[in-house]
């Protein structure tokens, strides 16, 4: 069944293209292969069937592409919840502290962290307290931004996370 824009253009240029080759074959057996009509219709039959050819040759080549850049991504989703995971290990996040961790990451509020645990609004405020003290953070813009700023390989203006935290009040 047809179900996508690009499906429906593949169709339509395989009808014309077969529709071409049918009237090639037809004019062929009716005005004979000398015709200058017959030479043109049989170069433009070639093109049609080369260039339909190329296209989905180039498709194939960018679906090959799309699939490696998804792989790709992959892996660097796995490496980053690892080095994350190592992370919160080194911090010594408890289990608890750990699932609160990974949605305050995610950008969910303390409200919505609380309604997805089933726990009170204080509980969560605590555990982000804790998490924050373990990782040496003042807040939750600081907490992100630390797995941020790993991924980052240049400092904005040559400054680094842990350089302003370390500046006098």
């Amino acid at each position: 069944m047809l179900k996508m824009p690009s499906d429906i253009s593949k169709f339509m240029l395989i009808i014309f293209v077969l529709y071409f080759i049918y009237d090639t074959v037809i004019d062929y057996r009716l005005e004979g292969a000398y015709t200058l009509h017959f030479q043109i219709q049989t170069v433009m039959s070639v093109v049609i069937v080369i260039n339909y050819g190329l296209i989905l040759w180039a498709r194939s080549i960018e679906k090959a592409n799309l699939l490696k850049a998804e792989e790709k991504l992959s892996n660097i989703t796995s490496g980053l919840a690892a080095c994350i995971e190592r992370q919160f290990s080194q911090w010594q996040l408890s289990k608890s502290e750990k699932e609160v961790a990974w949605l305050i990451i995610k950008g969910f509020s303390f409200s919505e962290i609380a309604i997805l645990r089933k726990v009170k609004d204080v509980t969560i405020r605590q555990q982000a307290t804790m998490i924050y003290s373990k990782s040496q953070v003042s807040n939750r813009s600081e907490f992100t931004a630390s797995f941020l700023e790993d991924l980052i390989n240049e400092p904005v203006s040559g400054v680094r996370m842990k350089q302003i935290k370390n500046l006098p009040k």
